[in-house]
């Protein structure tokens, strides 16, 4: 690699390639493991210091990051291990020249450190590889002599993400070794598991579908026979792990080894995302998260000590839905399916069709006269079997949107409404019955408000992975008995209770002997604090979960006291932390205590709503420092939810402005003044990305541009400021609505006829090879060569973002203005003709 320095780490090195076609990712079901979660999974392994030898496997190795950042680990870790050997299983052909450099690299790093260092790039299938290995080395698949197993001390892997088709040759292998799965993941993580050592351990990136339901049941009882989690991580938000990647998934990060960890307990923490430096920790017992004597194996990831009381709150209902005699089944309409046999409402002989989008205020409301879908099929030979009699039903949604705030939504289906002996029920939907004949009116209705409960939908998500609610996962649920679902009914009248008024239903008919607060308080009262967040201005970046607890810390409120009981006590950084856990079983590692400060702490102060030292001056490192609630926002807050609060709120807000406006005002105060050409001066706004931008147009434009034409300059907060659209029609290039793709920055230079494509990153946005892949499509009409620059004001950025960077591009550092930095090809600054 072709740097002007040394580079830090193997990680950083070895991933500045192209990793974005999407047809190999399509073929292979391959997304790349980015390199900050490749690092993570790589610092999950515990090391014996005396061991001289590692053997490490990476089935599915893509590029090589992961296997590359447990050598990198092991390099920097204080071992005497003298020999590392590593073995890499990849599929795709195109990926092995990429794979060698990597090794090459890790060679070169393992001399440097005195290390051994061998490895071996397998061209196969890893199902294949794996089923041949097994069959060979078992005795009871043996036709011929047994051959030894190759077996690893580490292995690490991000399995494709695939079905795999019932009939194939992959789910054929897998059936002779002994495992029914239906995906590629769990395909992977069981082979692995065939090729540890007794002692060995797995690190895995996957989504954490495998954690629950029948699908998944044999895999379970196949891996987790053998082995125990030592480590889970998870993200929050399921767009985050392979943001780049648009991958909309939930993923679990874990440590497994078939030894049991220390004390049988298990390290659980969160993030919100791979950059996030705030940590939420639970240390909990391995028999918790898998019971011993759960034959389903099901896991349960929690998470904080609040998930806990959710947990210990839904198990005093000791039965399952088939102990109370009621059955779940998910809608036998397909509609696409039975296209002939679908109708419009008012047709003869048809049944209903009943769809989500027929939910409202907790009833089943039909019909909706929708453009997209009929909503009644024919009744004949080809669908009298799909339907069901009509009765009172409780109906609810298999999948939730990533905008719904809950998982599981239900509906009560009122047959007197309608005039119709049959009704058909949309496969998007599950439906309650009791042996295929409708509910009672008042079960239904009870059943209807338990399920819509905050403390249902809290602990369907810690069992529960993804957003689909299949029928498996609700009979795994909990449920009240038939006598007192019956009583919960009849607080439905006509629509459903508001989610409070369910919540106080739950806890007085089911709960009432209870010693312990109710825990869905603790839900409610962070939900609100971020209301109060919102409604005062609060930029983004501090309306979530931290930023409301930090308020609910500095006015002293626990989750069961009134927002007027709030106090104003002063108060510094380890107690709000402090009250975090104890009071919201929201525990954040200690080393997270400067992120509170910076990242919320510093904003309140910053909106008025916080005062440092009222009493007294102390240095910013006293661990004296504290704060208090300034007294015209602790008596506004006082009013929330009282009748008085919006008009509380209006005038408050008239007298200070938010903090988001401050900011907003801030930026429009100072502009910075950049001239185009002769004729043309612009005010871009000053802040962010824009003190890069006027760099470029000063600095790099008259040294590698001169008296090119400036085309195109995105501000901060007005992306076209200065759009030159009939110079750019000329090089051939028509832009139609393509805001969000543009380049912040486009010079054509008239005398090498280039399109220089620039992106001003100061915390992100890059020319990665995604990124590079949409500007080659946006200006494929270009007569010009296209050339790509990534721009960052110091080394200190680039160093974040040059493992991202796509081949055949250049970058300009603004603190070096006279030099660039070319990624690999045949020429210096200048274009690439297509082959």
């Amino acid at each position: 690699m072709q740097y002007p320095e040394a580079i830090d780490s193997l990680t950083e090195e070895i991933i500045i390639t192209e990793r974005n076609n999407s047809i190999q990712k399509k073929q292979y079901s391959q997304f790349f493991t980015p390199s900050g979660i490749a690092s993570f999974m790589a610092s999950l392994f515990a090391f014996n210091k005396d061991k001289e030898s590692i053997k490490v496997l990476d089935p599915g190795a893509g590029d090589g990051i992961l296997s590359a950042a447990v050598v990198d680990r092991l390099i920097s870790s204080n071992l005497k291990l003298k020999n590392i050997e590593l073995t890499a299983i990849e599929i795709d052909p195109s990926l092995h020249e990429q794979l060698t450099k990597t090794y090459e690299s890790c060679n070169d790093k393992c001399s440097e450190a005195g290390k051994n260092f061998s490895y071996k790039i397998i061209n196969e299938d890893f199902i294949k590889y794996g089923y041949s290995e097994v069959i060979n080395s078992t005795e009871e698949f043996l036709f011929t002599d047994k051959k030894e197993r190759e077996l690893f001390d580490l292995i690490i892997l991000n399995p494709p993400y695939k079905k795999i088709d019932s009939s194939s040759d992959a789910r054929k292998m897998l059936n002779q070794i002994g495992l029914e799965t239906t995906n590629l993941y769990t395909a992977f993580l069981y082979l692995s598991l065939c090729f540890l050592k007794d002692d060995g351990q797995i690190a895995a990136i996957t989504p954490r579908s495998f954690c629950n339901g029948t699908y998944f049941k044999k895999f379970r009882d196949k891996f987790f026979g053998r082995l125990f989690f030592h480590r889970i991580h998870i993200y929050n938000h399921r767009n985050k792990a392979f943001k780049k990647d648009e991958v909309l998934q939930e993923n679990i990060i874990f440590l497994a080894s078939p030894v049991k960890p220390v004390n049988n307990n298990v390290l659980i923490t969160t993030s919100d995302s791979p950059e996030d430096e705030l940590f939420k920790t639970l240390t909990i017992n391995h028999d918790f998260i898998i019971q011993p004597d759960d034959k389903d194996k099901i896991i349960h990831i929690v998470t904080d000590e609040y998930s806990l009381k959710i947990i210990d709150r839904i198990s005093l209902l000791k039965q399952k839905l088939h102990d109370i005699g009621v059955s779940v089944s998910t809608g036998k309409i397909v509609d696409f399916r039975i296209k002939n046999n679908l109708a419009g409402n008012d047709n003869y002989n048809v049944a209903p069709l009943y769809y989500p989008f027929h939910f409202s205020n907790g009833n089943v409301d039909w019909p909706v006269n929708s453009t997209k879908k009929k909503e009644a099929v024919f009744i004949n030979t080809r669908t009298e079997n799909d339907l069901i009699a009509s009765g009172y039903y409780v109906f609810c949604k298999r999948f939730s949107s990533k905008e719904e705030k809950k998982r599981i939504t239900a509906a009560f289906y009122d047959y007197t409404k309608y005039n119709f002996k049959q009704i058909g029920v949309e496969n998007h939907l599950n439906y309650f019955h009791i042996n295929n004949k409708p509910l009672t009116k008042n079960l239904a209705l009870g059943l209807t408000i338990y399920l819509n409960s905050t403390l249902v939908d809290q602990y369907f998500r810690l069992f529960n992975g993804h957003t689909q609610v299949n029928a498996d996962d609700l009979r795994f649920l909990y449920y009240p008995t038939i006598e007192q679902l019956n009583s919960i009914g009849k607080y439905f009248t006509d629509e459903l209770p508001q989610q409070e008024e369910i919540d106080l239903i739950i806890e007085r008919e089911l709960f009432n002997m209870a010693k312990d607060i109710n825990p869905t308080l603790i839900n409610t009262k962070i939900s609100e604090a971020l209301a109060i967040l919102k409604q005062l201005g609060l930029p983004r970046d501090q309306q979530n979960e931290r930023s409301a607890l930090t308020l609910l810390a500095i006015l002293e409120l626990k989750p069961n006291q009134k927002w007027s009981e709030s106090k104003s006590p002063m108060i510094g950084i380890t107690s709000i932390m402090n009250f975090m856990e104890v009071q919201f079983g929201k525990k954040y590692a200690p080393n997270t205590r400067e992120s509170i400060r910076r990242q919320t702490v510093h904003q309140f102060v910053q909106a008025g709503i916080l005062i440092a030292n009222p009493d007294k001056y102390r240095p910013t490192n006293s661990p004296n420092f504290v704060y208090q609630i300034e007294d015209n926002i602790l008596n506004l807050i006082k009013e929330f939810k009282s009748k008085s609060w919006n008009d509380s709120l209006k005038k408050y807000l008239s007298n200070i402005k938010t903090l988001s406006a401050k900011y907003a005002q801030e930026r429009e105060m100072e502009k910075i003044p950049l001239r185009i050409s002769e004729k043309i001066e612009i005010n871009i706004s000053k802040g962010g990305q824009n003190i890069l931008i006027e760099k470029i147009i000063k600095e790099f434009c008259p040294c590698f541009t001169p008296n090119g034409k400036l085309i195109y300059i995105g501000d901060t907060k007005k992306k076209w400021i200065h759009f030159d659209e009939g110079e750019l029609k000329k090089i051939g290039v028509k832009i139609k609505d393509q805001h969000g793709k543009m380049p912040d920055v486009i010079v054509y230079f008239t005398k090498k006829k280039w399109l220089v494509l620039i992106e001003a990153v100061t915390s992100h946005g890059p020319i990665d090879p995604k990124r590079k892949i949409e500007l080659e499509e946006l200006f494929s009409k270009s007569k010009a060569g296209l050339v790509f620059i990534t721009a960052f004001l110091d080394k200190k950025t680039w160093n974040s973002y040059k493992k991202d960077i796509a081949w055949e591009t250049d970058i300009w550092i603004a603190d070096n203005p006279t030099h660039l930095i070319h990624l690999n090809g045949k020429r210096f600054l200048g274009p690439y003709a297509k082959e």
